[in-house]
Formats: C-alpha cells, sequence, structure tokens
C-alpha cells in the first residue's frame, strides 16, 4: 500500500521527503524527530490502533501536532480510538485530545477507477 502510495504522489510531482517506520510497540521517538528536523508538514500513518495511540502522542511531545502539521490515518479506528489507556502512552487524555484535535481519516481507494475525482487523481 505505502509503495503504491508513494508512486500515485509522485506521479502528481508531490515531493515524498522521509519515509519512516515504526515498529509494532517499539520505541519511535527518533523516527518522530527525524520527521520534524525534516520539517515534515503532512504525515501519513499506515499504522495499528495501538500504534496510532502512540505515534501520536509521541509527536504531541515532540512538536509535530501543531497547526502547522496535518496527520492522515486510517478510518477504521474505533470512535474515540485515542482515549483507551496504555502504560506504553504517556499522554494525558487532555494531550492526546490535542494531539488529534486536527487529524484526518481516510478510507483505503483504488486509485485505478477510470472515474476522475476532484482531485484530478
Amino acid at each position: 500500500v505505502v509503495n503504491q502510495f508513494r508512486e500515485t504522489l509522485r506521479q502528481y510531482a508531490i515531493e515524498v521527503i522521509a519515509v519512516e517506520n515504526f515498529e509494532q510497540g517499539g520505541d519511535m521517538t527518533n523516527q518522530i524527530k527525524y520527521l520534524k528536523n525534516k520539517d515534515a508538514r503532512i504525515l501519513f500513518g499506515f499504522f495499528y490502533e495501538d500504534t496510532a495511540r502512540k505515534a501520536m502522542c509521541t509527536a504531541y511531545h515532540i512538536g509535530l501536532t501543531t497547526p502547522l502539521h496535518q496527520w492522515f490515518l486510517p478510518s477504521w479506528y474505533p470512535n474515540l480510538w485515542w482515549t483507551k489507556t496504555s502504560a506504553a502512552n504517556n499522554c494525558t487524555l487532555a494531550e492526546m485530545q490535542t494531539a488529534v484535535s486536527n487529524y484526518f481519516s481516510v478510507n483505503d481507494h483504488s486509485l485505478n477507477s477510470a472515474t476522475e475525482g476532484i482531485s484530478g487523481m
């Protein structure tokens, strides 16, 4: 999915400045710091719900969830997915609400359709 997505972005002259892998349950501080240092502004997270909570919490503490940053996450997470507590997540509920306050949820949709969308894709 990620490689197909990158290829589609390349076809529309959208530059991908970094691709980082997040190990399920692992420490992602270095990867998120790297994205911040690259000045990433549009971020796509293709990960499971528990990893999403950890990623958004880490991004919040590093400063990668400000109004300058736009996160896109899968739409199949349950309602209020960010409120589930975990020992691996060191954010308060208020911090998590701030971290996810501006993310978009997206569906996986084939771009091989013969019908062009409003974006031209």
